[in-house]
């Protein structure tokens, strides 16, 4: 974790999903944030340790799922066991779009993204991809970290 004063700052908590040839992996980031809006850019970063940052690497594309309070049970999933170990995605459904990435089906909003750049940020990579297709499900509002215990 951060420092104390670091650990003060608000972020949205996200579901990451991706591809790479057969392996599809979902992982929990607070790292995601919006670049541009024209054309509509989005961020995110990895830690250059995790299990999914090759994934979304070589598979170029990434999904950003929008959860909510209610999805305490996905950000626990996902955020407390590696894919390296567990098939994370067998324990929910999932929806294809235009990318064919894994969109969690309980999901209130998503974003699929292409990535066109990636940065050095020491000890995680950030991934720029451009929004290639997004929804809004349903109108929910985004879980943010001090809402999580």
């Amino acid at each position: 974790m951060g420092t104390e004063v670091e650990n003060k700052m608000i972020s949205g908590i996200y579901l990451i999903t991706s591809k790479h040839n057969d392996k599809e992996n979902g992982m929990i980031a607070a790292w995601v944030f919006r670049l541009s809006i024209k054309p509509q850019l989005v961020g995110i970063s990895i830690g250059k340790t995790r299990y999914s940052h090759d994934i979304i690497k070589k598979g170029g594309k990434f999904v950003v799922n929008f959860l909510s309070s209610q999805d305490k049970d996905v950000i626990d999933w996902f955020g407390g066991r590696s894919g390296k170990d567990v098939d994370k995605m067998a324990k929910y459904e999932w929806l294809r779009d235009k990318t064919g990435l894994p969109i969690l089906k309980r999901a209130f909003a998503y974003m699929e993204c292409e990535i066109i750049d990636e940065k050095d940020a020491g000890d995680h990579t950030i991934f720029i991809g451009k929004v290639v297709n997004e929804k809004l499900v349903e109108n929910k509002e985004t879980i943010i970290t001090r809402e999580y215990k």
